[in-house]
C-alpha cells in the first residue's frame, strides 16, 4: 500500500504526494473530466441513434400487437354470433328426433321458436323435409313470421304472423315455389349430424349475402329433417362498425374463398349492386380488398401485409369454431403507433429530443398498457353481469372437468334461465332486464367457490360447474343455488314476482366428463322442465336410445 504513494488526507485537507506538481495533477483532472464529458455527449448521441432505431422497431411490433388483440376481440365477438346460429341447429334438430311420433309442421315451428327466443343473434331458423315440406321462423319487428310448404296431401304454403310469445295473430295462403332440398343449406346438412357452414350464397329472390349453419336430424332409420339458421349479418356490420381502433380501421369477414360475408356499413350499398350486376355473392376484389396479407390456416397466427401507410392483418376463425372463415382487418399505420414521423429529429437533437423521446416512450406505453389489459379482460368477461363469456367459460370448464376426471371428483353443470324475462324486457324496458341479469349474476357469483365457473351463455341463460364432494349433494345443491338466485332476483329487481328461475343440470359420471354433452344435456332438462312446471330444477338422466347414444331427460 506505502509503495503506491497515494494521496494523504489531513483532516479535511488533501495534498498531494511529496515530488508530484499540484498543476500536473489538476490539468490530468481537466482531462479527464473532459474525455468523460465527451465519452458521454457520444454515447449519449450513439444511444439517442440507436434508441430511435429500437424504438421505431418497437413501435411497430407494439402495433402488431394492438392489431392482434383487436383481432382477438373480434373474433370472439364474431364466434359469439356464429355459436347462437350452431347452437340453435343441434337443439332443434335434437328436439325433431326426440319428439315422440310424428311433428306437425306447426310443433316444428313452436320448437325453433323457443331456440330463437333465447338466441337475439339469430335472425331465423327453418326445417326442411325429405319429402319436400318446410317450415321456417324469422323474426319479424317485435314478433314473428312462419311460413309453411306441406306436400301432402296437396301441396300447400301459408304464412303466419306472431307476436313476441307466440300466439298467432293471422294466417294466410301464399303462393311459395320453395324446394328446400335444392337449397345450399340442406344439401350442406343433410349429411353432417354436427352443425356445419355453408359457404356464402345469395338469400332467395334478394341481393343478400347470407351464411347458414345446417345439421341433419337422423335416427337410427335414416334422415328425419334438415336444420338450417342465420345469424343476424345486420349486427355483425354493428360489430364491424365499431372496431376500437379509431377512424378509418376497417374490418372485414370473408369466407375461405375470398367472398364476402360481412363489411361495414359504408360498403353494404356497393355490395348488393355488385350481387345484382353478377348474380353472385361480391368477391373482396370487387371492392378493391386485397393484399399480400392472406390467412390460409389458424396455425398460422396472424399474417401482415401492408397497402401503401396501411397495415393489414388476417386470420382465420379456430378450427373449433367449424368456421371456413378469415376476419381481414386494416388501419393506417399512423393510428396503431402516434409519432414516428417525429422519431427522425432525435438524430439532430441528441440530449433534449432523446430525453423527450424516454418520456413520451414511457408516457406511451402507461396509456397502451392500461387498454390492452383491459381488452384482455373484455375477451373473457361479459360486460353487463361480470360472469366469464362463453369463450372464458368453456376454457376454464374443460380446465374443471379434467381435474375433475383425474380425480373420479363429481361435477354438476347447472343451466338456469329467468321465466318470463322476455315478458319483463316488453312491460317493463329493457333497463329493467339489464337490472334482473345483474342480479342473477351477481346471487351466482354469491354461491360460487373460487374454483367453480359461472358464466353467461348469451340472453337469460347462464351456466354454473361445480366440483361436489358427492353424488347425493347435487340435487340439494341445485335447489338451493337456484332458490337463492330466485329469492335475489324477486328482491332485488323491478320485476318483483313476475321473474322465477327454472334449472337444469346433469352430473358427470365414469367416461363421460365432456363440458358439450353436459351442458347439452343440462339444457335438455331445462327445456323439458320448462315444459312442465318452471321454477323448479330438474335433472337430466342419461338412457340409452338407438345406436346414435341419444339420450332422453327424466325430470
Amino acid at each position: 500500500m506505502f509503495l503506491l504513494r497515494p494521496l494523504l488526507t489531513y483532516g479535511n485537507r488533501m495534498v498531494t504526494e511529496p515530488g508530484r506538481p499540484r498543476g500536473l495533477s489538476r490539468s490530468r483532472g481537466l482531462v479527464f473530466a473532459v474525455i468523460m464529458i465527451v465519452t458521454i455527449l457520444v454515447a449519449q448521441m450513439g444511444t439517442s441513434i440507436v434508441g430511435a432505431i429500437v424504438a421505431q422497431r418497437q413501435a411497430q411490433i407494439a402495433a402488431q400487437d394492438t392489431f392482434s388483440y383487436v383481432g382477438d376481440l373480434t373474433v370472439e365477438r364474431v364466434s359469439r354470433y356464429a355459436e347462437a346460429g350452431t347452437d340453435t341447429v343441434a337443439e332443434t334438430a335434437s328436439a325433431i328426433v326426440n319428439s315422440p311420433g310424428d311433428v306437425t309442421l306447426d310443433e316444428v315451428a313452436t320448437m325453433v321458436y323457443l331456440r330463437l327466443d333465447r338466441k337475439p343473434q339469430v335472425r331465423g331458423a327453418y326445417v326442411g323435409f325429405p319429402d319436400g315440406s318446410f317450415v321456417s321462423v324469422s323474426r319479424e319487428g317485435t314478433g314473428f313470421t312462419a311460413q309453411r310448404v306441406e306436400v301432402s296431401p296437396e301441396r300447400n304454403a301459408t304464412e303466419s304472423a306472431y307476436d313476441a310469445q307466440f300466439k298467432e295473430i293471422s294466417r294466410k295462403d301464399i303462393d311459395l315455389d320453395y324446394d328446400p332440398r335444392v337449397r345450399p343449406w340442406y344439401l350442406a346438412g343433410e349429411g353432417s349430424l354436427k352443425p356445419v357452414w355453408t359457404d356464402p350464397y345469395l338469400l332467395f329472390d334478394s341481393n343478400v349475402t347470407f351464411a347458414s349453419a345446417a345439421a341433419g336430424a337422423r335416427t337410427r332409420d335414416g334422415l328425419v329433417a334438415v336444420v338450417g339458421a342465420d345469424v343476424s349479418l345486420e349486427q355483425l356490420v354493428m360489430v364491424l362498425d365499431s372496431l376500437p381502433l379509431g377512424a378509418g380501421a376497417q374490418g372485414f369477414v370473408l369466407s375461405g374463398d375470398r367472398r364476402v360475408i360481412a363489411a361495414p356499413s359504408e360498403f353494404t350499398q356497393t355490395l348488393r349492386e355488385t350481387a345484382t350486376l353478377t348474380g353472385a355473392v361480391p368477391l373482396a376484389s370487387d371492392i378493391e380488398l386485397g393484399s399480400e396479407a392472406v390467412a390460409s390456416d389458424h396455425s398460422d397466427g396472424d399474417v401482415f401485409g401492408r397497402s401503401g401507410d396501411r397495415i393489414i392483418v388476417e386470420r382465420s376463425f379456430p378450427k373449433a369454431e367449424g368456421l371456413d372463415w378469415v376476419l381481414h382487418l386494416e388501419a393506417d399505420e399512423s393510428q396503431l403507433s402516434l409519432g414516428l414521423d417525429s422519431l427522425q429529429l432525435t438524430i439532430y437533437l441528441v440530449t433534449a429530443i432523446s430525453t423527450l423521446m424516454v418520456v413520451a416512450a414511457g408516457v406511451l406505453v402507461y396509456r397502451m398498457w392500461r387498454p390492452l389489459r383491459g381488452l384482455d379482460t373484455r375477451a373473457a368477461t361479459d360486460q353487463l353481469t361480470g360472469l366469464a363469456n362463453r369463450h372464458e367459460y368453456q376454457r376454464r370448464g374443460r380446465a374443471l372437468l379434467h381435474r375433475a376426471e383425474v380425480r373420479h371428483a363429481t361435477v354438476a353443470v347447472m343451466v338456469m334461465d329467468m321465466d318470463h324475462f322476455k315478458t319483463l324486457n316488453d312491460t317493463l324496458g329493457h333497463e329493467a332486464g339489464d337490472e334482473a341479469l345483474k342480479a342473477v349474476g351477481a346471487a351466482l357469483q354469491a354461491n360460487a367457490r373460487t374454483r367453480d365457473v359461472v358464466a353467461r351463455l348469451g340472453g337469460d341463460e347462464f351456466v354454473l360447474l361445480q366440483v361436489l364432494p358427492h353424488v347425493d349433494h347435487v340435487a340439494s345443491t341445485v335447489e338451493r343455488v337456484r332458490a337463492d338466485v330466485e329469492k335475489a332476483v324477486r328482491t332485488g329487481t323491478r320485476g318483483d314476482d313476475l321473474l322465477g328461475i327454472t334449472a337444469g343440470y346433469s352430473v358427470s359420471r365414469a367416461g363421460m366428463y365432456d363440458l358439450e354433452v353436459l351442458v347439452h344435456e343440462a339444457d335438455v332438462a331445462l327445456l323439458a322442465g320448462k315444459r312442465a312446471v318452471r321454477g323448479r330444477s330438474y335433472r337430466h338422466r342419461p338412457q340409452p336410445k338407438g345406436p346414435l347414444g341419444t339420450y332422453d331427460p327424466e325430470v
